[in-house]
């Protein structure tokens, strides 16, 4: 015989037969599926549980009612709602690809992927409709709708409907056969479909592409000036797949440079800033920066005003031997020093050192 173990209090929360005593046992109670009145049954003799003062609902109504409450709750209340489950990394050009041997993820590989949905969803809510689909629960973003929701759906003797899934919109499933499997699913931190036949993850992609982001090194020309600037971890979209591409180059670049993020030559990891000012200097760049200068050391200019950007205002520097201070045009104060010498040793030095370094260069042509 189905037995009940959780029920509505009084308080409107949902309490399980566990935690009902002999002092709390004549409260009101209401069934989680039908909303009638129940009681507790604490018997020495049979396993304790609920029981409907009149008819009983049906267990399916009862135990998909239990299921998105307990989930809306375990959303609402806990700092984090995670989700686990496996992603496979693919590349098809793994075989003629000339960053393999020195990336240190092989480019095809399967990983567990974590991730935590309340980062990406705030608000938890029962029965929501979307492009004509009803949800039994859907998570969204309320401050950003242009993010797409996912529905967690519950599903106790019919699964999720085919129409539903060919939709396109991201679906988690949670089977429950009877209490103990939504309890189990309570108890853990992740909502996971590694080895979980009762958890299935529908249009949540599994599969990516394998891609290496990468340092873009750019020299850009404004009032006779050459300067170079970094972006770093490919945080314009340049990558391994799409370096060579045409048109994918700054708009105002006359020379770039790009080399794999976080790259590593005999355990250091290389300083793409610098590489690409030698790199751009030995391609026949006239371009003059303090950090290339053979005085750069020793250098101490007096009276150097440069505009402080954290504060708004003007400041005297007496040297210009200060890495810290990001703010100094050093390319400016190069072009215009009397005393600039490029360190061609340590230029060439550098070069032969970083030789082996995989690059992709690119020259504005007109």
């Amino acid at each position: 015989m189905i037995k009940f173990h959780n029920a509505i209090n009084e308080n409107g929360k949902i309490i399980n037969i566990s935690d009902v005593t002999q002092e709390n046992r004549a409260k009101h109670y209401t069934c989680v599926g039908c909303g009638k009145e129940m009681s507790a049954v604490l018997g020495q003799v049979k396993e304790h549980h609920f029981r409907h003062k009149g008819d009983s609902c049906s267990w399916e109504s009862y135990l998909h009612s239990l299921g998105k409450k307990l989930i809306k709750e375990k959303f609402d209340n806990q700092k984090e709602f995670l989700i686990k489950y496996n992603v496979e990394y693919l590349c098809d050009k793994v075989n003629n690809c000339q960053l393999v041997k020195i990336v240190d993820k092989k480019c095809n590989r399967k990983e567990l992927f974590i991730q935590d949905l309340k980062k990406i969803y705030n608000i938890c809510e029962e029965e929501k409709n979307y492009k004509g689909y009803r949800a039994d629960l859907m998570l969204s973003n309320k401050n950003n709708p242009n993010i797409p929701p996912i529905f967690l759906e519950i599903a106790v003797t019919h699964d999720c409907e085919q129409n539903k899934i060919e939709s396109g919109i991201p679906i988690i499933e949670i089977k429950l056969g009877d209490e103990n499997v939504l309890q189990d699913i309570m108890k853990t931190v992740y909502i996971s479909d590694i080895d979980n036949t009762a958890i299935h993850f529908y249009n949540i992609a599994h599969q990516f592409n394998s891609i290496i982001p990468l340092d873009r090194f750019c020299i850009t020309k404004n009032d006779d000036i050459l300067r170079g600037y970094l972006i770093e971890n490919g945080q314009d979209g340049l990558n391994c797949r799409n370096v060579t591409d045409s048109g994918n180059h700054r708009q105002n670049s006359i020379y770039e440079i790009a080399i794999p993020s976080g790259i590593k030559l005999n355990g250091d990891t290389i300083n793409t800033y610098m590489f690409g000012l030698i790199k751009a200097f030995h391609k026949g760049f006239n371009i003059k920066c303090c950090y290339i200068c053979e005085f750069y050391t020793q250098c101490i200019l007096q009276n150097i005003e440069c505009l402080n950007t954290e504060t708004g205002e003007k400041q005297l520097f007496h040297s210009i031997y200060n890495s810290q201070v990001q703010y100094l045009d050093r390319f400016k104060l190069a072009t215009h020093c009397n005393n600039y010498n490029p360190r061609r040793y340590l230029i060439q030095m550098y070069l032969t050192r970083t030789s082996r370094v995989i690059s992709w260069e690119w020259e504005k042509t007109d």
